[in-house]
């Protein structure tokens, strides 16, 4: 009877180290990818605010060239005479 109540703690504490120690290390690696997941979403969000800031500069200046180039073409004496006069030799060549 000895012998069983031997083997029976020794099982006891086995499952019990193991146990705590498979805690330990579920808890670890819990923390450590709940750490990673939140530097992963961070770096998204950078990342997110300097491609929308990139874009926005990249507008603006294709927006800048265009009102240069109307302002430009607005000074053309062949366009304003092709549109106040309406004549249609200008229409049907420039459409």
């Amino acid at each position: 009877m000895s012998k069983l109540k031997k083997e029976i703690t020794t099982y006891r504490y086995f499952f019990s180290i193991f146990l705590l120690i498979g805690l330990f290390i579920a808890g670890a690696i819990t923390v450590f990818y709940n750490l990673e997941k939140k530097d992963h979403l961070s770096w998204i969000k950078i990342e997110e605010k300097t491609k929308t800031k990139m874009q926005a500069e990249l507008i603006n200046l294709n927006l800048k060239d265009i009102v240069s180039d109307l302002n430009f073409l607005s000074r053309q004496n062949e366009l304003l005479y092709m549109i106040e006069s309406g004549d249609k030799h200008y229409i049907d060549k420039y459409s």
